[in-house]
């Protein structure tokens, strides 16, 4: 008897009972697939008692590379990014802005804030990024991107409109830019942003007006009602 190592060709193709999808494309997270091989190469078998091995593919979420945490008065603040976009020692601070900080927000938001939404309630934070000696960074996007997620209870409250804005300093002041609103029935709100300074979340509602003549009556459970 000669036993000898060989290099034998297979072909691979899905196990379409076994699969999710019968092709390998417009691929979902949650599916799987299963590849089987056949031998192509002319000469070669499988004995009684053996068995090839198979493949099996997981689609996943695409897990980020850097991912850290904070928490400021109950608010959880997530910074998440690609692979080099950060240091992988890097770490995440951030504060409630000052009174004088926050009237200097306010009037930048002023600015580009929808002139038909009033505002509930709004959070500002100062978010920063270190590296390890505790220099302060800013994310490298061109090795991809960056986002920040802010988890608070009024973001379930439906009644209210959250819009995150991002400020940064500009030779005439602060500049405030929208990331984006959220009406789901979620905590929290993710948005993609280049750059850290200030963040603005703002919880508003639009204009709803009850009019009724002066000197009379009516029952508040009407005014709800309508």
């Amino acid at each position: 008897d000669v036993e000898e190592d060989v290099t034998v060709s297979v072909e691979w193709s899905i196990d379409e009972e076994r699969s999710s999808k019968a092709e390998f494309k417009d691929l979902e997270v949650g599916e799987k697939y299963i590849f089987v091989p056949t031998i192509t190469e002319d000469g070669f078998g499988l004995a009684d008692d053996v068995e090839l091995p198979i493949i099996t593919v997981a689609v996943e979420e695409k897990q980020a590379a850097f991912e850290k945490s904070v928490t400021v008065d109950d608010v959880v603040i997530t910074v998440t990014a690609d692979e080099g976009v950060f240091p992988e020692d890097a770490t995440i601070e951030a504060r409630k802005v000052t009174a004088s900080e926050e009237k200097e927000v306010e009037e930048a938001i002023d600015e580009v804030r929808d002139e038909e939404k009033n505002v509930a309630v709004s959070y500002t934070f100062d978010i920063t990024i270190y590296d390890k000696d505790g220099n302060e960074i800013e994310p490298d996007t061109e090795k991809g991107s960056v986002k920040v997620t802010f988890k608070m209870a009024e973001i379930a409250n439906l009644n209210l409109e959250t819009e995150v804005y991002h400020l940064e300093e500009t030779d005439g002041g602060l500049n405030a830019e929208s990331l984006g609103t959220s009406e789901e029935a979620s905590d929290e709100v993710v948005v993609e942003t280049d750059g850290f300074s200030y963040y603005t979340v703002e919880f508003t509602y639009g204009e709803l007006q009850y009019v009724f003549p002066g000197d009379s009556r009516v029952e508040l459970t009407t005014i709800l009602d309508t």
